[in-house]
């Protein structure tokens, strides 16, 4: 999936996620992509939210790509993730709070 980002937005439109929700059907990894990979920000970092069954782990692999890998530890039926994703321009950290992971086994 790719990822844009533009400071000078909204809080609430720095962020693009494409494609958003991202479903899974079975165990892998969601890899991240910078839109572009001359952007001048970087990865930084990422979580995703309620992991209670600690199947989720986030990487950065260089400065264009974000890894979460996900063991698909869901029981039958869909289950929604929220995570977050931090990225870096400069000296300034900036996190985006509302992209989308679907389990779905099968």
């Amino acid at each position: 999936m790719t990822v844009s980002f533009d400071r000078t937005e909204i809080p609430e439109r720095q962020f693009k996620f494409v494609p958003d929700p991202v479903t899974m059907w079975y165990a892998g990894k969601i890899i991240l992509k910078k839109s572009s990979p001359d952007a001048p920000w970087r990865f930084q970092g990422g979580t995703v939210q309620d992991d209670t069954l600690r199947e989720f782990r986030v990487t950065v692999e260089g400065d264009n790509v974000l890894h979460i890998f996900n063991e698909m530890r869901d029981p039958p039926g869909e289950t929604r993730y929220t995570y977050n994703v931090t990225v870096r321009l400069g000296n300034e950290s900036f996190t985006c709070k509302s992209p989308v992971i679907v389990n779905d086994p099968h």
